[in-house]
């Protein structure tokens, strides 16, 4: 019984003439500096993104007079950009532009009336103020 060989791959592939590819001979792990590269150049690159997408209920907000959700608008999509970049910035701006476009310009804005959270109005006046009326 002919005793088994250990096979050597290196060996076998240098008698057959097969070399691997020299991109995967030249492949290695990233260093912690480019890593933090990367990141920041991702990060910025969301930021942006943000940024981008919330000139559009900034710029639709401030022509239709409603400044607040206008400036809502932006500072959600900077901060949605932040987090989710390309997936959330688009979505969160075209949420505030649907929100200011169901807005007419004559009607109170969400933040001009001070609700609470059962939703009544806080500015309304007492029942003792409508009395002595």
């Amino acid at each position: 019984m002919p005793e088994a060989e250990a096979y050597d791959l290196n060996l076998i592939a240098a008698r057959i003439r097969i070399r691997a590819p020299s991109h995967l001979a030249q492949r290695r792990a990233l260093d912690m500096n480019e890593f933090w590269i990367f990141y920041g150049f991702g990060l910025i690159a969301r930021v942006i993104i943000g940024f981008v997408c919330g000139l559009v209920p900034l710029i639709y907000g401030l022509a239709k007079d409603q400044k607040n959700r206008a400036v809502m608008g932006f500072s959600t999509c900077i901060i949605a950009g932040f987090f989710c970049g390309i997936l959330l910035a688009p979505l969160v701006a075209l949420f505030y532009v649907w929100r200011i476009y169901k807005n007419p310009k004559g009607e109170p804005e969400d933040d001009d009336e001070e609700t609470g959270l059962t939703g009544l109005n806080l500015n309304a006046p007492s029942i003792d103020e409508k009395e002595s009326q």
